[in-house]
C-alpha cells in the first residue's frame, strides 16, 4: 500500500496546492451534504412521502463522517472517510433515483461530484477522465431506462419540485467548488507574482523587475524628451554591522534603510534592492540636480535616523553616487556611471553623495 502510494505522489499532477484545495472542496462539500438531507425531508414530508425518514437518517449516518474530513486529518484517516461518505451518497443517490424515477433530477446530484474528482491529487489524469466520463454515462443511461415505470409516491407537482431543488442544489455546489478554486488560484498567482518582483527581506522591487521598469522609463523618455536618472547607494561599514552583531541586525538594517528610502521616493520613483546592501532609485522626470537633491535628502534622513533592533541602536550612514541618463545610454551603462561616483564617495570618507561624470559614459 505504501509503495503504491508512494508512486502516485509521483505524479506531476499530485502538487501540494491540488491536495490542499482538494481537501478544501471537501469542506465545502460537507458543508452542502450537511443541508440536502434535511431539504429532502422536508420537501418528501410535505408531499407525504415516508422517504422523508430514509433522508434524515442517511443525515444520521453521514454526520459522524463529518469531523472525520476536516482538513487537519491526516490523510491516512481523511481518504477513508471520504471514500465512504461519497459511498453512502452514492447509494443514497440510487435508492431515490430508483424509487422516484428520473423525474425527479436526484441523479443530478452526481454532477455536483465530478469537481471533487477533478481535484483529488491522488488519482491520476486518465482515471479522473475515466471516472467523469462514467459519471455523465451512467447519468444519461438513467435519464433514459428510469424516465416510466418507477415507483412514483409522490405526485407530478411533487416530483417537478424535487427535480428544481436538485437542480437548484447541484448548480449551488458546482458553483460554490469553482469559485473558491477561482478565488484560490487568482491569490496564489497574486503570491507568486509578487514573489517573483519583490525582493523578500525589503519589500523593494528586485533586480529582474527594476530592469523591466528601467527599460520602459528609459524608452518614455526618450519618447516623450523628459530627463531621468538614478541614484545607487550603498551602506557603509555594512560587513562590519553582520560580523559584529550578526546577521538579524544586519537584515533589520536593510529592512530600516529600505523604509527610509521609500518613505523620500516619489509615487512614480522606483526603489530597488540592487543586491547585498546596494539599492538603486530609478527616478522619472528628474534631471541631475533634482537627483543630487533627492539623494542627499535620502543620506541626511539616514544619517539622523538610527536603527533600532534586537536591543541594539546604530547609527547607519550611505554613500550615493548619482547619474542622468545620457543619449543612446542603456540602464547597464547608466547604472556603471552612478556605481563610479558611489565608489568615488567610499574613496573620498563616505557619507556623501557624488554625482557622476558625463564624460564616463
Amino acid at each position: 500500500m505504501s509503495s503504491f502510494l508512494s508512486g502516485i505522489e509521483r505524479d506531476p499532477l499530485d502538487t501540494d496546492f491540488i491536495r490542499m484545495t482538494f481537501r478544501s472542496f471537501v469542506q465545502r462539500g460537507i458543508l452542502i451534504l450537511m443541508v440536502v438531507n434535511p431539504l429532502h425531508a422536508i420537501l418528501l414530508w410535505l408531499n407525504h412521502s415516508d422517504w422523508w425518514q430514509f433522508s434524515l437518517l442517511a443525515m444520521l449516518v453521514q454526520m459522524p463522517l463529518y469531523p472525520l474530513c476536516a482538513r487537519k486529518r491526516s490523510f491516512a484517516v481523511f481518504l477513508p472517510s471520504v471514500l465512504t461518505l461519497f459511498a453512502i451518497v452514492t447509494l443514497y443517490i440510487v435508492q431515490f433515483s430508483e424509487h422516484f424515477g428520473s423525474r425527479a433530477g436526484v441523479h443530478y446530484l452526481v454532477m455536483a461530484l465530478i469537481p471533487l474528482v477533478v481535484f483529488a491529487g491522488r488519482i491520476g489524469l486518465k482515471l479522473k477522465v475515466f471516472i467523469c466520463l462514467v459519471m455523465a454515462i451512467g447519468m444519461f443511461k438513467f435519464e433514459l431506462e428510469m424516465a416510466a415505470g418507477a415507483n412514483r409516491s409522490m405526485t407530478a407537482a411533487g416530483l417537478e419540485q424535487f427535480r428544481i431543488l436538485n437542480l437548484l442544489i447541484c448548480f449551488v455546489t458546482i458553483s460554490l467548488l469553482t469559485f473558491t478554486h477561482f478565488v484560490t488560484v487568482s491569490r496564489i498567482q497574486s503570491e507568486l507574482q509578487h514573489l517573483a518582483a519583490y525582493d523578500p527581506l525589503t519589500q523593494l522591487v528586485n533586480r529582474r523587475t527594476i530592469g523591466q521598469l528601467a527599460e520602459q522609463a528609459i524608452s518614455q523618455s526618450r519618447r516623450q524628451q523628459y530627463p531621468l536618472s538614478v541614484i545607487l547607494a550603498d551602506i557603509d561599514n555594512f560587513k562590519m554591522i553582520n560580523d559584529r552583531h550578526g546577521h538579524p541586525v544586519g537584515d533589520a538594517a536593510l529592512r530600516h534603510i529600505s523604509d527610509l528610502i521609500r518613505s523620500i521616493a516619489r509615487d512614480t520613483d522606483s526603489c530597488c534592492r540592487w543586491g547585498g546592501e546596494e539599492f538603486l532609485l530609478l527616478l522619472p522626470h528628474t534631471n541631475l540636480s533634482g537627483a543630487m537633491q533627492v539623494a542627499e535628502r535620502v543620506r541626511e534622513k539616514v544619517a539622523a535616523t538610527p536603527l533600532k533592533a534586537l536591543e541594539v541602536e546604530l547609527e547607519m550612514q550611505l554613500t550615493l553616487g548619482v547619474a542622468m541618463l545620457m543619449p543612446d545610454e542603456g540602464l547597464i551603462e547608466l547604472v556603471m556611471r552612478a556605481d563610479a561616483a558611489l565608489y568615488e564617495g567610499k574613496r573620498a570618507g563616505r557619507n556623501r553623495v557624488v554625482e557622476s561624470d558625463p564624460q564616463e559614459s
